[in-house]
């Protein structure tokens, strides 16, 4: 039952990482135009911002993952307990009738 749910947990504990590396590459490129001299490069002020966007989309990708994944995680784990339940039931049931 939890086969699948590996892979949801891996883009769930990744995709953060994976944003804040493509937040970090921006912020040195950005430092790097810093550099140049003044004729070169034509500054904007939007930098930062444009900087953040990995981290914003890795995210909106992320928390909706981690979500389904506890959620999953919490209805296996639920119906595995019912199933072990549902075979106490039958072994005690056929313990009963071996008595008998």
């Amino acid at each position: 039952m939890r086969r699948g749910l590996s892979g949801l947990a891996c883009v769930a504990y990744t995709a953060p990482l994976l944003g804040f590396l493509g937040t970090c590459w921006n912020l040195l490129l950005a430092f790097k135009f810093l550099c140049l001299p003044k004729g070169e490069v034509e500054l904007s002020w939007s930098w930062p911002q444009e900087s953040l966007i990995p981290i914003w989309l890795s995210l909106v990708v992320a928390l909706p993952a981690f979500w389904t994944y506890r959620y999953l995680c919490g209805r296996v784990e639920a119906y595995e307990l019912e199933m072990k339940r549902a075979a106490e039931d039958i072994v005690s049931c056929l313990e009963q009738r071996g008595e008998s």
